[in-house]
């Protein structure tokens, strides 16, 4: 694997590992099983990988005394504490030289030594004192080598560098997901949580998203595929088997009896109240912003409803606790709180005592889309054309379809204006995307500019022809309303180019 061939095999957490699992294997019953943290004494001066790591369990050797000095990494190699070192590895080789074939165990150690990783006599000390037997200064060798490069040489470093490398390289190169995926593997919680979303197995998604569970939006990456029903039976019981404590701690929270709506089956059902548990545990546990916004939105919309005693269903009491939930979420920063948020209070037409526009502007004027799309149909309602144009040009040039009723709208606009190039651009940008509707305003303005009088008759006869392809084009994607209008339309043109 790509993180095997980049990190160092003898380091601080793998130098400990290697000694106790010899130990383990050999059936050593001894206090090397159940030392001390050796590194209890230097905890400020590791990163957290190195406190997590084996190394815990290997000694406090250096004195039986409480008071002993503390060890700090960087200095070690410093002659320090080379005499109480070679004491503690001295002991160590008397416990693994009472089993057999224990220079096979020195022997695989030396092997592990990638030399690359190597100062330039590092590797010939260590050989020359295997050679020699001495296996005492080996080990301390080793040991001395994992110390001085401790701050390059850990997988949790390792896992952040391949991380830190894998932003430097584009969307789509294959190299770029290899990097995130060892960083991943290598426990990277923000790895997880990329290379996550960049797979399509679901399966995979869920293992690494869960993998990478300290870190909250991985979590809440969980709730969504349940919450848009993106899993299989076999990963909703583990996802129940694993987030069984924190399920139970979410179910607390709004203490009501919960319901789902617009699903179509009983596991719908289930992997709806599990998502929204998780989300209602990173909300109110772990203060999460997105978290405050999928409870909101999943309360206004109904998906979620509270139910009473006699099983009645209380949308108010819903919308007013998703409400709040929003509310918080847009204390915390969360621009899809405040769309969400928005939204439902401008359809709802609730009087507020601020301007709803002044709010979703801070989401549009950071290019989030749904806000953007929303500020401007709130700008188009109330014919402030000007105003929402750039919202639409920001929308209009997104390459999803999403941004066809955009294009439509600005070249409304553009037309009104008379800048009929741009109007024409995206007419017919919004043909693309599937908007038909666009390519009956294309003809009609085509008509228009044969009409005109200052259009030349070759000209006028070729608007007419480009009219009457479009509508003949698209006509039977009308609706009847259009399509009465457009074959009047459509006899008209013929008999002009008729003459």
């Amino acid at each position: 694997m790509l993180h095997q061939d980049l990190l160092d095999e003898i380091n601080i957490k793998t130098f400990p590992e290697a000694i106790i699992e010899y130990l383990k294997s050999k059936n050593t019953n001894s206090k090397f099983n159940n030392l001390r943290s050796f590194y209890s004494l230097i905890l400020e001066s590791i990163s957290a990988d190195v406190k997590e790591s084996y190394l815990n369990r290997i000694l406090k050797y250096l004195s039986a005394d409480e008071e002993s000095q503390i060890l700090i990494l960087d200095d070690i190699g410093k002659g320090l504490y080379e005499k109480e070192l070679t004491s503690v590895f001295s002991s160590i080789c008397k416990k693994i030289e009472e089993k057999n074939s224990f220079t096979i165990f020195y022997k695989k150690l030396l092997d592990s030594c990638k030399l690359i990783y190597f100062e330039k006599d590092e590797s010939e000390k260590i050989k020359t004192a295997f050679d020699r037997g001495d296996y005492v200064q080996q080990l301390y060798l080793l040991f001395l080598h994992a110390c001085q490069n401790y701050r390059t040489n850990t997988p949790n470093i390792l896992a952040e560098r391949l991380l830190t490398n894998s932003f430097s390289i584009l969307e789509g190169k294959k190299v770029k997901y290899e990097l995130l995926k060892a960083s991943a593997d290598l426990g990277n919680t923000t790895a997880c949580l990329l290379y996550g979303n960049a797979i399509l197995d679901r399966a995979d998604q869920f293992n690494y998203f869960f993998k990478g569970r300290a870190l909250p939006q991985n979590i809440w990456e969980i709730a969504f595929l349940f919450e848009k029903g993106r899993v299989n039976v076999d990963i909703y019981n583990k996802a129940k088997k694993e987030f069984k404590t924190i399920i139970n701690i979410g179910e607390k929270f709004l203490g009501e009896t919960l319901g789902v709506r617009g699903v179509c089956s009983t596991f719908e059902m289930d992997c709806m109240l599990l998502a929204f548990n998780l989300y209602l545990y990173l909300a109110n546990v772990k203060n999460f912003p997105k978290a405050f916004n999928s409870v909101g939105k999943l309360l206004i919309k109904q998906n979620i409803v509270i139910t009473s005693g006699d099983k009645k269903i209380d949308e108010e009491k819903a919308k007013a606790i998703g409400l709040d939930y929003l509310r918080k979420g847009i204390k915390l920063g969360n621009i899809n709180a405040i769309q969400n948020y928005v939204t439902y209070l401008y359809e709802e037409r609730i009087e507020t005592p601020f301007d709803l526009k002044s709010l979703i502007t801070i989401g549009a004027n950071a290019k989030d889309i749904p806000s953007a799309m929303y500020l401007s149909k709130m700008l188009l309602d109330e014919k402030r054309f000007d105003e929402a144009e750039p919202y639409l040009k920001f929308l209009a040039d997104c390459a999803q379809s999403y941004a066809a009723d955009s294009q439509y709208n600005l070249a409304k606009i553009y037309e009104n204006k008379l800048q009929l190039e741009d109007a024409v651009k995206y007419y017919e940008k919004a043909i693309n995307n599937g908007l038909y509707d666009a390519s009956f305003s294309l003809a009609k303005l085509y008509f228009n500019k044969a009409m005109s009088s200052g259009t030349a008759a070759n000209m006028k006869k070729s608007y007419l022809i480009m009219a009457v392809n479009l509508i003949e084009s698209y006509f039977h994607q009308y609706d009847e309303a259009i399509k009465k209008e457009a074959a009047l339309l459509l006899d008209n043109m013929k008999n002009l180019i008729g003459n």
